[in-house]
């Protein structure tokens, strides 16, 4: 009992005595569940030969995970470790090998760590069944792009995906003595060009696409950053219709989700290419309708056999892409309209509109049930 007064008086006397000097009282650090992955683009495989994102009290590795392409801002494999409760991350290093464009880079960054950190405590809403509850953010996603492209976003539990920060990191030249005794393959003569024209890294589909228009310009990794100051609008099925979940898949990786009636405001989003919506028509009746602003007639065909639902083949040559780029102001409110005026007859209709201006989008690949 004395033990316990005198340690308590103790604490009030370095309290008081760090008032009275200027000094701050300790303030403990936020924790989270946290944990982190790679991505990059399928046309770009890269692998990380050393790299960590980490903070003052825990440093997650992001080595030794193979070759990465599973789309830009599409999350690769994944480890679950460390507590549960982690400081947040302000240090991010990378030194990794693309092997379509036979480089190495490598850089460290500062992560934005008071932004991080609302992030976190903010969270966002999200509809779980017919009920709305606060969720956060569990996952960084750190994406290595060509020319050294460095962009991190932060990954809800859903699936909101919201981008933090962008680097560019520096090309290095490397010898193979430089390298541990493990990662001496990447020397191998043939390697790059191995990776390149292995099926089970890059699949059929886009190997036709390289073969057809190349590697795609690194540029477009920037181009698609470009922000637009676009609301959804949703016309579905006439008067009486509700939705009840949705979310809109972008260019720059970013994915935005709706619950209950409205889609969370933003001043400005990317281009989209996805949305998906879960709806009641008048009558009741429920709809889920999967909408992708596309060409390729096989991108639902290869969704339902498991692929993640990635930026179209074509994005780059794609209908909405033009339509953004040159008819619509980014500096102005503009809208696209999604218009499903009889689901049992399956018919989407889609239309962007910035004041005199209507543009239709007539490349679209949808399923609705």
């Amino acid at each position: 009992m004395k033990k316990s007064k005198l340690l308590l008086s103790l604490i009030i006397l370095l309290m008081g005595h760090a008032m009275s000097t200027g000094c701050k009282p300790f303030k403990m650090e936020a924790k989270f569940d946290w944990s982190a992955t790679l991505s990059a683009p399928v046309e770009y495989p890269m692998t990380v030969i050393k790299g960590w994102i980490g903070g003052n009290d825990y440093t997650q590795g992001l080595s030794d995970w193979g070759i990465n392409n599973a789309g830009w801002g599409n999350e690769g494999r994944s480890i679950a470790s460390g507590p549960d409760g982690k400081g947040v991350p302000d240090s991010l290093h990378l030194f990794w090998r693309s092997f379509a464009e036979h480089k190495f880079y490598k850089g460290s960054f500062a992560l934005p760590k008071e932004k991080i950190t609302a992030w976190f405590k903010e969270g966002f809403m999200d509809t779980y069944f017919d009920t709305v509850r606060k969720e956060t953010y569990k996952v960084f996603i750190v994406g290595m792009g060509p020319e050294g492209r460095v962009t991190v976003w932060l990954q809800g539990g859903s699936g909101m995906q919201q981008e933090i920060a962008r680097f560019r990191a520096t090309e290095v030249l490397v010898k193979k003595e430089d390298l541990p005794e493990e990662e001496a393959y990447l020397f191998n003569e043939g390697f790059d060009e191995s990776v390149m024209t292995d099926s089970m890294i890059i699949k059929k589909h886009y190997k036709a696409k390289l073969a057809q228009y190349g590697l795609p310009d690194p540029a477009l990794y920037d181009d698609y950053e470009q922000r637009y100051q676009w609301q959804p609008v949703l016309e579905l099925s006439g008067e009486g219709s509700t939705v009840s979940s949705g979310s809109i898949y972008m260019c720059n990786g970013e994915k935005q989700f709706r619950y209950q009636d409205e889609f969370p405001y933003k001043e400005s989003r990317a281009i989209p290419y996805l949305f998906f919506l879960g709806w009641r028509d008048k009558t009741g009746k429920g709809h889920a309708s999967w909408i992708v602003l596309t060409e390729d007639k096989d991108y639902w065909v290869r969704f339902k056999k498991g692929e993640d639902a990635m930026l179209p083949i074509d994005f780059e040559r794609s209908e909405i892409r033009k339509a953004f780029k040159e008819k619509i102001d980014p500096n102005r409110p503009s809208k696209l309209v999604i218009r499903i005026p009889e689901p049992e007859k399956r018919v989407v209709e889609i239309f962007l509109q910035q004041d005199s201006i209507t543009v239709p989008i007539k490349n679209i690949r949808h399923i609705t049930n």
